[in-house]
């Protein structure tokens, strides 16, 4: 914490009370002029709170140079760098070029010029004490001031004082309390200066006050033994004098593999050096005293020897000798009440977790770590010798479905260890990437069934937690080829089912281990088509005798070239995810054996007749159009279809199923199926239908949309309709 400065505020102090010397009744008062007795018979007079004396007595003992104008009444007094003048019998006297008032009237008795002390010596800047009980009336010249006094910086326990020129000083150190006295010759005290605490651990308070007439007193009350000294310097200001007080230190002692120094600060001024022969690190701690020589031998895998003694007395330098076992590099950190000495081990700074599954342990250096999985409570131990941990945290929570929790720990001084609480027996690998190590957590293929429907034949790939899967059609020969990534399969644990109506065989490999990949392989008796779906870890695959075979489908993406449709919340073109929409949908329809008629592939315009013209022209069976919404409302939000007013039954059957797998699949707002005069609807020859996937011109619905996985999904939510339709229609046959 930053010690605060503290200054002075300007007030002058007379310490004068003339009025209480009338009150004991004195007729002989004494009067000292810089401690010598010049009279024991003053003569004065006191009015309003002032005394009058003999302005030569002043002059006599003081370096004033004094003219007297008997013409006008009038005196002039030069003292150092002051001019004064004033006029008998007048309150009004000239300070340089400054007035001020008497407190009485000077006047001439019997040859003397009696003056107002208290107001002249406040001009001439004399310090002047009145002792009622003694009679005595002290005169002082002043030789310098304190202008400032200020905490020294950070690292250094003590007060700096601000002289406006130089002066002797004394100093001592008392017990009972502890408290380091400073004094200071020839200074006064023209400042209000209160008790202040001073921001340190050592200093408890800091007292100044003007001990007599000639000197200033500075008290360091300490919160313990201590030693100091006094610096002074020259400065722009005047002269510094430097009070510091230095750190004690009171003990050694190990904590675990930390060496603490107990001080009463913070020991901010140290060094480190190593030496061999035997091993052995050194520290040195500068500014600070050591209460006792002490010596530790302890019972340690690293430490033989602990040694620590005052090094130096001028300057204080303590010295920490370490012997070691074996060779060690250490750091230094400054604390609240000392110091620690720490070994630099490998030092486990961080965990996370990455999407993939992956636990990141971030290290400062590699080390050879050594992993075990115990089926008894599914847990993956990992342990990283010769490492240390300083995570706050113990204990880490990840939005994973492999991972439970993840715990670390000090297993011993030097093993930091990792607990991975996982579902179940997943397996792992252990890598690294400069100084992070990647703990990789695969998923698993845990079966595979066949079984049959109404409709075809069901395949169920079941997988501890779901995942993200790629799926290609062969057509010679027949084959459904399923790839998923990041697992990995134990074929001895797995059953092949028996083949079941449109499978006929069923092949299951670890494709890669690098990345892992494994690979499901369908053969098939005849062309299917082929419905995918998640229910909860099973990735299902509904293969039907009904495909698409002989249909012409017509994918309309929105918009294109020149005509950007509608701006996204962030300035998106709806025209670019509309087209990669419609590009997905057209190989899914593909591979359903469909014959797929696009009105562009590629970013260019077409008009809204040419659109309508191409689909009539193949006589397509269906016309599906793909936009993005937009609306001046970026609340807007939902999915919705459009058909033409007049819409035929099967146009509207059509709009249905599509709309509804669309809601479903993305979880969208249900804005339903509505009836609008729009030109590709009213001008083309069959069941037309218009996508309004989400609101791009909502922040949300852009996110989403803009992304390939959301696409993928929308494609397919669009394929799923248009089967229904069409088997719907197969059925009613």
């Amino acid at each position: 914490m930053p010690k605060r400065i503290i200054l002075l505020t300007l007030l002058l102090i007379l310490i004068v009370n003339f009025s209480a010397l009338a009150q004991n009744n004195r007729n002989n008062i004494k009067l000292k002029i810089n401690d010598s007795l010049v009279t024991d018979d003053l003569k004065y007079k006191l009015a309003e709170d002032d005394i009058l004396i003999p302005l030569q007595i002043l002059s006599n003992n003081l370096p004033i140079e004094l003219k007297w104008y008997s013409a006008i009444d009038t005196l002039n007094l030069v003292y150092k760098d002051k001019k004064l003048k004033f006029r008998l019998g007048g309150k009004r006297l000239q300070v340089n070029n400054k007035l001020v008032t008497f407190s009485a009237k000077p006047y001439k008795d019997d040859g003397q010029f009696m003056v107002p002390l208290k107001v002249l010596g406040e001009a001439l800047g004399l310090v002047i004490q009145s002792k009622p009980k003694q009679g005595l009336v002290s005169i002082y010249q002043d030789h310098a001031r304190i202008t400032a006094v200020e905490n020294l910086p950070q690292d250094n326990d003590g007060i700096k004082i601000t002289v406006d020129q130089h002066v002797n000083t004394t100093s001592m150190f008392l017990k009972n309390p502890y408290r380091i006295v400073l004094d200071l010759k020839g200074t006064a005290l023209y400042n209000k200066f209160s008790q202040f605490k001073v921001n340190s651990p050592l200093i408890k308070e800091v007292r100044m006050a003007q001990f007599n007439g000639n000197t200033v007193r500075l008290v360091l009350d300490l919160a313990t033994k201590a030693k100091y000294k006094v610096e002074k310097s020259a400065t722009d200001n005047g002269y510094e004098y430097r009070l510091k007080v230095s750190p004690l230190i009171t003990g050694v002692k190990l904590e675990g593999n930390k060496v603490k120094l107990n001080s009463t600060s913070a020991l901010t001024k140290t060094s480190i050096d190593y030496l061999k022969h035997p091993q052995r690190v050194i520290v040195n701690i500068e500014n600070a005293i050591l209460e006792k020589q002490a010596k530790i031998n302890p019972e340690h895998p690293m430490f033989k020897e602990l040694r620590i003694s005052q090094y130096k007395t001028e300057p204080y330098i303590v010295r920490l000798v370490i012997e070691l076992k074996d060779k060690l590099q250490f750091k230094l950190e400054s604390v609240e009440d000392g110091l620690l000495v720490k070994p630099i081990q490998t030092l486990l700074k961080d965990i996370s977790y990455k999407a993939e599954n992956k636990v990141l342990l971030n290290l400062n250096k590699k080390v050879k770590a050594e992993s075990v999985f115990l089926k008894s409570g599914s847990r993956l131990l990992i342990d990283l010798p010769n490492t240390r941990t300083e995570l706050k945290s113990k204990t880490f929570n990840y939005d994973s479905e492999l991972i439970e929790e993840v715990r670390v720990s000090q297993y011993n001084q030097t093993t930091t260890r990792v607990v991975v609480e996982l579902i179940a027996a997943v397996p792992h690998q252990l890598d690294w990437k400069e100084n992070q190590l990647q703990v990789s957590l695969f998923n698993k293929l845990t079966a595979v069934d066949l079984v049959n429907t109404k409709v075809g034949t069901e395949a169920k790939i079941d997988l501890l937690v779901p995942e993200s899967y790629q799926i290609s059609r062969l057509i010679n020969p027949r084959r459904l080829v399923v790839d998923i990534p990041d697992v990995v399969v134990n074929k001895n644990q797995v059953q092949i089912p028996k083949p079941q109506g449109i499978v006929e065989k069923v092949r299951v490999s670890q494709y890669s281990t690098n990345p892992h990949k494994v690979r499901v392989v369908l053969e098939l008796n005849k062309s299917a088509n082929v419905i995918r779906d998640t229910i909860d870890n099973s990735l299902r695959f509904k293969l039907s005798d009904f495909d698409l075979a002989g249909k012409v489908i017509t994918i309309d993406p929105g918009h294109g070239g020149k005509d950007p449709g509608a701006i996204g919340y962030s300035n998106s073109y709806e025209k670019v995810p509309a087209l990669k929409i419609a590009l997905k949908l057209e190989k899914l329809l593909k591979d359903a054996g469909a014959k797929v008629v696009m009105t562009r592939r590629t970013d260019t315009f077409v008009s809204l007749e040419e659109r309508t013209i191409i689909a009539n022209k193949m006589n397509s069976d269906i016309f599906v159009s793909i936009h993005l919404n937009g609306h001046r409302s970026s609340s807007s939000f939902g999915t919705e279809t459009f058909i033409a007013p007049h819409s035929n039954r099967n146009t509207k059957l059509l709009a249905q199923f599509v709309q509804s797998s669309l809601t479903d699949e993305l979880g969208t707002f249900d804005r339903g199926v509505r009836k609008e005069e729009l030109y590709v609807l009213a001008h083309t020859n069959m069941p037309a239908i218009l996508e309004e996937v989400v609101f791009i011109s909502n922040q949300e619905g852009e996110d989403k949309v803009m992304k390939d996985g959301f696409q993928e999904k929308s494609a397919l939510a669009i394929y799923k309709g248009i089967i229904k339709y069409f088997e719907l229609l197969e059925e009613e046959k």
